[in-house]
């Protein structure tokens, strides 16, 4: 509506749906990595029935059956999580003991807190890091990763279920239950979503003539396909959370940046929208593939100890895949903090960038270059701008930018010689000062 680009409207309809698609992956890949803790099923063959049952759940059932649900599956959720704080942080010695063990292990950063105002947010949030917390407190002495008990961090949580509390019976069954239930509600509306998305972005059941159910049907099978196909490519992309918001800030990123200009520079046109938003994609999904091909843009890892770990887990036994020999490995090191320094291995430095920082550089690539290109296009008027669609004090302040620099005054002289009236032409010489458009009613002097 801002920009009146039917063209830039589909491609931010293709931004979200990508965003979606490789979201969808990693909503199919995390119960896999739960799973593969407490039981022998490959990651594979979880990605794909997770897939077939939400493709086909998707396809059949209808939103007032997704809604439903997903309050059971939520419910679900929150019961498995609070079950595994509860009864951890019994075997501890109580909250106090977990909170003086992360502090000790320097886990607990104050000011790196991110302050969010709504309030379920809030405390779904406080949950999962807190049972973070939890699990950092119970593997202080003897973290599972070091020790090759697990093979990527994200296991830790279902480790911990499997470990501390397979004396409680039913309390992996509740745990990976409430995994699903996560997954199957974010995979849901990946669906519902990226369809919608589709359908009316595109009209697509104008254009090919079959009703808006059956595209629908078409587009959920479609989407299940690629998000099958996309959970494997997520496993490249780091920990979970590095490739959520890895994804994220690159396809929202330019999609962000395109609304914060609409709404706050009333000055840009559709041609600089449209470059500026092509810009930001461009660089952000280069960037994000350089990264994933040199496996870059890694934070720092804080210290890890196996100081408390039992004998049998220190003597481990490594078997040569050439020779039967048996070799014996005392592992009584301390990590300490190890440094992602880019490497000298042929790679731009540009690909070092944090992952947090993906989106914020979309953001502002999308405002610098659409200013840019509208300046050198021709920025939009004020009175072109609808008032309903921007920012108020920013258009305000354009209005009052536009008229001062639109007010400056050029005065063009004209002569104009008026034979029959006069006989001497130097009297009837007629010069006309004309100031700039925005001034009616012109002046003129005769000598």
């Amino acid at each position: 509506m801002r920009f009146g680009s039917e063209g830039l409207t589909k491609l931010c309809s293709i931004s979200q749906m990508l965003n979606m698609g490789l979201y969808l992956g990693i909503c199919l890949y995390t119960p896999s990595l739960a799973l593969s803790s407490v039981t022998d099923l490959p990651n594979w063959a979880s990605i794909v029935c997770l897939g077939l049952v939400c493709t086909f759940y998707i396809s059949i059932g209808g939103v007032k059956a997704v809604v439903y649900t997903d309050v059971v599956q939520t419910l679900i959720m929150f019961i498995g999580i609070l079950a595994v704080i509860i009864v951890v942080c019994i075997e501890l010695g109580g909250v106090g003991a977990v909170f003086d063990i992360a502090e000790k292990g320097e886990r607990i950063e104050i000011f790196k807190l991110c302050v969010m105002f709504f309030v379920g947010l809030v405390v779904l949030w406080s949950l999962f890091y807190f049972t973070g917390l939890v699990a950092y407190a119970a593997y202080a002495d003897c973290d599972p990763l070091a020790t090759k008990q697990i093979e990527k961090p994200d296991q830790i949580v279902p480790f911990l279920v499997a470990d501390k509390l397979k004396h409680l019976p039913g309390m992996a069954g509740l745990f990976v239950a409430a995994v699903y239930g996560a997954v199957l509600s974010q995979c849901i509306c990946c669906f519902k979503f990226g369809k919608i998305s589709y359908a009316t972005g595109y009209g697509l059941e104008k254009n090919i003539g079959i009703s808006a159910t059956n595209v629908t049907r078409l587009l959920s099978a479609f989407a299940g396909i690629m998000g099958v196909g996309l959970a494997f490519i997520v496993a490249r992309l780091g920990t979970l959370f590095q490739a959520a918001y890895s994804i994220t800030g690159a396809f929202i990123g330019p999609l962000d940046g395109l609304f914060v200009t609409a709404i706050s520079a009333p000055w840009v046109n559709k041609k600089g929208a449209f470059v500026g938003f092509v810009t930001s994609f461009l660089f952000n999904i280069w960037l994000l593939i350089g990264q994933i091909v040199y496996e870059t843009g890694k934070t720092a890892n804080l210290p890890l100890s196996t100081s408390g770990c039992p004998e049998e887990l220190l003597n481990l036994t490594l078997q040569s895949n050439n020779m039967n020999d048996t070799i014996t490995l005392e592992v009584t090191t301390t990590y300490e903090n190890i440094n992602f320094e880019a490497k000298d291995e042929g790679h731009l430095r540009m690909y070092d960038i944090s992952y947090c920082y993906i989106g914020t550089i979309g953001i502002l690539i999308v405002f610098i270059v659409s200013t840019l290109v509208s300046i050198l296009t021709g920025v939009t008027k004020p009175e072109e701008v609808d008032p309903k669609l921007v920012f108020g004090p920013s258009l305000y302040v354009y209005k009052k930018l536009w008229k001062v620099f639109s007010n400056k005054k050029t005065v063009t002289i004209s002569t104009q010689v008026d034979v029959k009236s006069s006989n001497n032409y130097m009297d009837c010489v007629t010069y006309t000062h004309a100031p700039s458009e925005s001034i009616e009613q012109n002046e003129e002097k005769t000598l």
